[in-house]
């Protein structure tokens, strides 16, 4: 059996500051990149962080195969190895 490789993907909700509204942080331990986007507001869904930063990678040609949460995090799981930025 082969077990396939993926790229993992840890996202995280930055809270809103004095100066900054709410945002997107998404970080590629594989590529040593991260990236932070605005927080997306119009989302209605359970997840709106995880449907910011979906939004965000499927829009710069990643595919997305699935997620995970973690204790303050979550990972999306995708078979696109490329650089975030």
């Amino acid at each position: 059996m082969t077990t396939p490789n993926f790229h993992v993907l840890i996202v995280k909700t930055l809270p809103a500051t004095n100066t900054l509204p709410a945002r997107v942080s998404i970080k590629s331990e594989r590529f040593k990149q991260s990236v932070v986007i605005s927080f997306n507001h119009d989302i209605d869904a359970v997840s709106p962080t995880i449907e910011t930063a979906v939004a965000y990678l499927t829009g710069k040609g990643f595919e997305i195969m699935g997620k995970a949460e973690g204790s303050d995090h979550y990972y999306l799981i995708t078979n696109t190895f490329e650089p975030i930025k």
